[in-house]
């Protein structure tokens, strides 16, 4: 499950990520403000993708060794796919 649940969230984040460059690019405006100056380039994606690849195989490493914490990291999974889920779908909906 945990397996799953983390690729999906990297997708997410590179659609999410992707979405932002094409938007930015085509004239619409970056509302985080952390990454509004780096919206449009390449580093956007980078800068999203790699955390959620670090965050996935960190949980995917604790979890082999502390089972007890794998619903722990299947919960926190499940609520980020969701929310990003939502927020791609809604980036979708803007455009």
């Amino acid at each position: 499950m945990l397996k799953v649940l983390g690729i999906t969230f990297i997708g997410f984040q590179a659609v999410d990520a992707f979405l932002t460059v094409w938007a930015v690019n085509n004239g619409f405006t970056e509302l985080n403000p952390l990454l509004a100056p780096v919206a449009g380039t390449w580093v956007s994606p980078v800068v999203k993708i790699l955390p959620a690849v670090f965050a996935v195989w960190l949980f995917a490493k604790a979890a082999g060794r502390w089972p007890r914490t794998r619903p722990v990291a299947n919960a926190g999974f499940t609520v980020a796919v969701a929310f990003l889920g939502a927020v791609v779908v809604s980036n979708l909906c803007e455009l």
